[in-house]
């Protein structure tokens, strides 16, 4: 009977040390990796506008260049228009300079904050790999004891 009991205290006692390992702030994990999924869907959104803006800059520019190359009339109201469709032309494809240069700083600032989340989602991912080895090494000792204490209860008796 004594050993029986011994038996299911030890096996009570390795069980619960042997629990299944579970990581407390996996909801915050979980939250922080959403975080950070959706800061680089944020930053491919950024990341296509500025493709496009980069794009209407360049085809403003060519525009421009392609008027200034184009022989001007020779007559005084063709000149005036043609002066005045030119100016257009170039705050045309400054406007779209601007805005592409505008959307490079926001790009730049989604990717700081995209940085940001993936840092904050490591932290949590290196501190749940940490207390998952704690675990392990946990159950090791556990295990480890229960075995030296086998070892020892069978080397009494067969001392005895």
């Amino acid at each position: 009977m004594h050993s029986r009991l011994n038996r299911t205290a030890r096996w009570t006692i390795t069980a619960a040390i042997m629990k299944r390992f579970t990581f407390t702030l996996e909801p915050v994990l979980a939250l922080r990796a959403e975080a950070e999924r959706q800061a680089m869907e944020r930053l491919a959104v950024e990341l296509v506008q500025q493709a496009t803006l980069t794009a209407d800059a360049e085809r403003a520019s060519v525009r421009l260049s392609n008027a200034h190359a184009n022989p001007a009339d020779a007559t005084g109201v063709d000149l005036v228009a043609r002066q005045a469709f030119l100016e257009r032309l170039e705050l045309e494809a400054a406007s779209a300079q601007a805005r592409a240069q505008a959307q490079e700083a926001q790009v730049a600032t989604q990717q700081t904050h995209v940085e940001e989340t993936a840092r904050d989602r490591e932290a949590l991912d290196r501190l749940k790999t940490e207390r998952r080895l704690e675990h392990g090494r946990a159950v090791t000792h556990a295990e480890q004891a229960e075995l030296l204490d086998l070892i020892t209860t069978r080397a009494g008796r067969e001392a005895a």
